[in-house]
């Protein structure tokens, strides 16, 4: 080892090592200064490190080294003393030894490579490597630091970094101030954010303008429960806004407290919930309120007029003439010229009224805040005369008219299903009696209705 091959000072002849020692190409002569100071130097370099280290010449073979090194390639300081360093590097990494030994004799060099254990896997390592003349040649002093968990740490960073920028959700971790610290792939791409220097843009730039003043608020609700949830609105990088669902978790970091923002685009899902709301309230053929939305605009109509004291009609159609081009021209005609029928309507009442498809061929129109009967019947005749024109359908002429059943929301007799019944009763009337094409309700009907259900 080197410590067995310096020169005595004073002496001039170099002993001669031990048979059974491996000297490899040492040759180098150290003056009796170099050879006074060497056993200190590797006296401090044990006291003052944990790590491994390696004594070298120019040509790589190993002149000294200590325990810790040879434990950490898990081999004995004897086996590795003399013999090139090269033995310890994997083989990818044989091709960059020279240089790297010409680069620790240049004055030094730091760099990561990969070394081989005796069992033959494989060991990240650090090697921070520094020279010294001595007697004319090169001295590397090379520390080895096992960096396996280092680069465990980072391939995890690597893994996490590339899960969270393959999320569809933008991420945004920022302080508790609203200063954006990091944000993933799809936030960068979607957000606000025109370059990746976040230290320079504004608090909250990610949020809705109108709802920006809310994020400190949100904060504090944030840090008080841990975490929160709610609705609002993000900038795209294009400056535009779109509906975004937000949820903000407190994060506790060695430099302090930092919020994560997960924000999800919402409109697909808002979308998709409105249409499930038209469904659910409109006619999927005539986009026509159904029977649910006219109940429930009653309900309104009615509370009205007890707070107004105004008046609210019900008109209840029903179509004729109908049901022969169902059965001639088929189906797919009646639809359309139901929807016809629909279009009509909708062109032929009040911005307030509601005009419903009950199914079927019938439909009602609800009038709320009416005037008198007067005004009632001019709404009829409107939609009598609309609904009687000539239709054009893919080159087929149609007419169809409509029986019309008038009724006047009585207070002190009516709600929502008698005042239906009683349009209902006497557009049934109206028809069978040959009326003008309507009839408002009056006392007396709902004998005659079940005079003539009876005599069926």
């Amino acid at each position: 080892m080197l410590r067995e091959w310096i020169r005595e000072p004073g002496s001039s002849v170099t002993p001669t090592p031990p048979a059974d020692q491996v000297v490899g190409r040492m040759s180098v002569h150290i003056d009796h200064r170099a050879a006074s100071r060497l056993p200190s130097i590797l006296a401090e370099l044990e006291l003052t490190t944990n790590d491994a280290w390696i004594i070298l010449d120019a040509e790589g073979t190993i002149l000294e080294l200590n325990a810790r090194a040879a434990a950490l390639h898990g081999r004995t300081v004897d086996s590795l003393g003399g013999v090139s360093v090269a033995v310890l590097r994997s083989p990818e990494s044989q091709p960059s030894l020279k240089a790297d030994l010409e680069a620790a004799c240049d004055g030094g060099t730091l760099f990561e490579t990969l070394h081989v254990r005796a069992d033959g896997t494989l060991l990240p390592v650090e090697v921070s490597a520094k020279s010294a003349s001595i007697d004319g040649a090169c001295v590397i002093f090379a520390m080895i630091r096992d960096i396996s968990r280092r680069k465990a740490l980072l391939e995890e960073l690597m893994l996490k970094s590339v899960l969270l920028d393959s999320t569809v959700d933008s991420i945004v971790v920022h302080t508790v101030e609203g200063q954006a610290i990091y944000m993933n792939a799809p936030a960068f791409e979607s957000l606000g954010a025109a370059d990746k220097d976040l230290s320079a843009t504004e608090p909250y730039f990610w949020i809705g303008t109108k709802y920006r003043v809310l994020g400190p608020s949100r904060n504090e609700t944030i840090l008080a429960q841990g975490h929160h949830t709610f609705e609002g609105e993000a900038l795209r990088a294009d400056g535009t806004a779109f509906p975004a669902e937000a949820t903000g978790s407190a994060l506790e970091l060695p430099s302090g407290t930092v919020i994560v923002s997960v924000i999800r685009d919402v409109t697909d899902r808002l979308h998709a919930e409105e249409a499930v709301r038209h469904l659910a309230y409109h006619d999927p053929l005539t986009g026509l309120a159904n029977r649910t939305q006219m109940r429930d605009q009653l309900v309104l109509a009615i509370a009205s007029v007890r707070r107004h004291d105004d008046l609210l009609g019900v008109a209840y159609l029903d179509l004729d003439g109908f049901k022969p081009i169902n059965d001639t021209l088929g189906h797919a005609m009646g639809d359309k010229a139901l929807a016809l029928v629909a279009d009509r309507l909708r062109a032929n009442v009040r911005a307030g009224d509601t005009v419903a498809r009950l199914g079927g061929d019938e439909f009602a129109v609800v009038l709320p805040r009416i005037a008198d009967a007067g005004d009632l019947e001019f709404a009829a005749k409107k939609i009598y005369d609309a609904i009687a024109q000539p239709m054009s359908l893919d080159g087929n002429e149609l007419t169809v008219t409509a029986s019309i059943g008038l009724a006047l929301y009585d207070p002190d007799s009516d709600d929502v299903d008698s005042l239906l019944i009683k349009a209902d009763l006497a557009m049934y009337i109206g028809r069978r009696e040959g009326s003008c094409g309507w009839e408002v309700y009056r006392e007396g009907m709902r004998d005659l209705g079940a005079a003539s259900a009876a005599g069926a």
